[in-house]
């Protein structure tokens, strides 16, 4: 049986019948490096027709930049037709197409197509094909084409201004309207307008704002001590917890002590710095008056004072209010209501006292 199939090969070839070659090597014609700028681009007229002979098909791959690509007899814009990404291959077959090729870059860097053409060959049907083949790498990894805030290599076809596109190297932007709106990197998320909450008509850093603006938020918001400032020397808590308005002092973390005055052993009872504190006059019974030695204040201090003691045992005119003060100091004393004058405390009268700094 073998010998027989060897036989039959041997006079098919012989003969003749061996099978026709599917194809034929074609010469180039022609080649323009095309550079596609902001305005229509076409090949020239040298181009498409060498000695009487049209070419019928046109192949080069992109280089540089986006373009896009029609071949219907209508010019080709910045936003209406075929997108050609970098490294795609574009291949334009039939004469028709190629004569009515036209192509315009995306965005503000020019595209570079470098396109060798070829005639018809002769022994099959006129090309009529237009083809754009993204390079292996792109076509694996389904990577874009860089683009630009007007024109978002990731955008929408109703809506083509408005998208992601790659602004430089590990730095991508969001785009609405043409602008770039959101911007981040491996450092920092920056956004070009106002963040807006939903239930208040209320912005954080917009633009003539004095930060931080006011926000509203569903819970808590915890930072660091000191990272409340309103500008980068004067913070509103500061690391020692001291608050400060417009860089002064108003309330201190640090506790008040007796300077001198009150009964025997007067004492600070309990503290929660300059805001809240209670001061045991002492015992004695005789002192009307008593000086507390306070942390530095710009100007002076102001304290409201109650005698708890006092009220607790409804006590008739007396109260206990502050005299005097200097910037680390203020002064207190129990006075009748009725005339003003100095009454002494009770012995271990406990005094509720809150001072805050101006």
């Amino acid at each position: 049986m073998r010998r027989w199939l060897v036989t039959l090969a041997v006079l098919a070839m012989v003969s003749g019948l061996a099978t026709p070659a599917l194809a034929q090597d074609i010469a180039a014609m022609s080649f323009e490096q095309l550079t596609v700028a902001g305005a229509e681009k076409n090949f020239t007229a040298t181009t498409v027709n060498v000695g009487g002979k049209a070419a019928a098909r046109c192949v080069g791959v992109l280089e540089t930049a986006e373009i896009r690509i029609r071949v219907d007899g209508t010019a080709a814009s910045a936003t209406v037709g075929q997108v050609v990404p970098v490294g795609a291959t574009v291949d334009i077959r039939g004469v028709d197409n190629v004569r009515r090729f036209s192509a315009w870059r995306t965005g503000v860097t020019s595209g570079v197509l470098p396109m060798t053409c070829y005639p018809a060959p002769a022994d099959t049907v006129t090309y009529n094909f237009v083809g754009v083949s993204p390079t292996p790498a792109a076509s694996t990894a389904g990577l874009s084409a860089d683009g630009t805030a007007a024109l978002p290599s990731i955008a929408f076809s109703g809506d083509t201004n408005t998208g992601r596109y790659r602004i430089g190297a590990d730095n991508v932007g969001e785009s609405a309207g043409g602008t770039l709106r959101f911007d981040w990197n491996t450092e920092r998320i920056l956004s070009t307008i106002p963040f807006l909450f939903t239930d208040n008509t209320v912005d954080i850093g917009a633009s003539g704002a004095t930060r931080p603006r006011t926000g509203y938020f569903g819970t808590s918001v915890i930072a660091p001590v000191g990272t409340f400032a309103t500008s980068a020397t004067s913070a509103i808590v500061d690391a020692t917890a001291t608050i400060r308005v417009g860089g002064v002092v108003t309330v201190a973390a640090t506790p008040p002590t007796v300077a001198s005055g009150f009964g025997t052993t007067p004492s600070i009872v309990a503290s929660n710095g300059t805001a809240a504190f209670t001061v045991n006059v002492g015992t004695g019974g005789i002192a009307s008056e008593g000086v507390l030695t306070l942390p530095t204040a710009t100007t002076g201090w102001a304290c409201m004072v109650v005698n708890r003691t006092a009220v607790f045992g409804n006590v008739a005119n007396a109260h206990t209010v502050q005299i005097a003060t200097t910037t680390t100091s203020v002064t207190l004393e129990n006075q009748t209501i009725s005339t003003g004058a100095a009454l002494a405390w009770t012995a271990s009268d406990v005094l509720q006292v809150s001072c805050v700094a101006y």
